[in-house]
């Protein structure tokens, strides 16, 4: 388990939990990034859930139970849980999408990711895997 603090987002509450952390067209193109980021990081296509914690939320896999995930400019490569997938994968998204918009509310999104992960015991895999 990675953390108590995680709540799954039901499909409905999708657009009201995420828009204290990003807009709604800032959602779509998200939701569009990480579908490529997976695909690129772990060669995958799936569906997706949402998770909130204490001040965010990110997007996991729902097709399997583990991803193999290889970053090759970092020379990362392991199998890790779909919600530590969905973590990084959120990040690499959130990158692209900052870079793209240059929003805050991106920059504050995934610096809350980044703590989450650091209150875990995924916390040294999200960091290799972004470093």
């Amino acid at each position: 388990m990675i953390s108590s603090e995680l709540a799954l987002v039901l499909n409905e509450e999708v657009e009201d939990v995420t828009a204290k952390y990003i807009s709604k067209d800032h959602l779509d193109t998200l939701r569009h990034l990480v579908d490529k980021w997976m695909h690129r990081l772990a060669s995958s296509w799936t569906q997706w859930e949402f998770y909130s914690f204490n001040g965010g939320f990110f997007i996991a896999p729902t097709t399997q139970e583990y991803f193999d995930i290889s970053i090759s400019g970092n020379f990362f490569s392991q199998r890790v849980c779909r919600k530590t997938t969905g973590i990084i994968v959120c990040l690499y998204a959130l990158v692209e999408l900052m870079y793209q918009t240059q929003s805050e509310r991106l920059l504050d999104l995934y610096e809350s990711i980044i703590e989450f992960s650091k209150r875990t015991t995924i916390a040294d895999t999200v960091r290799y895997a972004i470093d």
